[in-house]
């Protein structure tokens, strides 16, 4: 039974992010932020060595903004800053890290956005990654992945806040 239940899953995710993979062209009905206003509040994933955390804040109709971080032990350590905001040419996921980078923020541009909530930013002048990519699964979950150089690193996360 629980096989029948994981590969249900893979093949349910697999035609989910097809979309991303294919190269589907963003909608631009959802060019519009308040529909990642479902990301606000704290998600949590479990690696089993440590809890890793994104913490979402909504600023206003143009920015959201929050924070990666581990806990460790009692130690919280923070991965990134990270911020989604609409500029004019787009909308950006934003990410910075001190010790990569300079310091600089690294910007990912909104390039795939679909109805079932699969949401691709891609830098590919980016060494790693070159996409960051959401999608909602429901709204207590949700599968977060990171893509290049022929690398994909997925993050399923729970809501706890």
């Amino acid at each position: 039974m629980k096989k029948s239940l994981r590969t249900g899953f893979y093949i349910s995710f697999l035609l989910l992010t097809s979309t991303c993979l294919l190269g589907q062209k963003a909608n631009p009905d959802f060019h519009d932020l308040k529909n990642l206003k479902w990301l606000v509040g704290t998600w949590q994933s479990d690696n089993n060595l440590e809890k890793n955390y994104e913490e979402w804040n909504w600023i206003n109709d143009t920015l959201l903004q929050g924070k990666s971080f581990v806990v460790k032990n009692t130690d919280t350590i923070l991965i990134e800053k990270i911020s989604i905001a609409k500029k004019k040419n787009g909308i950006f996921y934003i990410a910075e890290v001190a010790d990569l980078n300079n310091g600089e923020a690294v910007y990912f541009k909104l390039s795939k956005a679909t109805k079932n909530h699969i949401y691709c930013f891609e830098n590919n002048s980016h060494d790693f990654p070159n996409s960051i990519n959401y999608m909602q699964i429901n709204s207590k979950a949700l599968l977060a992945w990171i893509e290049g150089k022929g690398k994909r690193f997925d993050f399923k996360m729970k809501k706890i806040k």
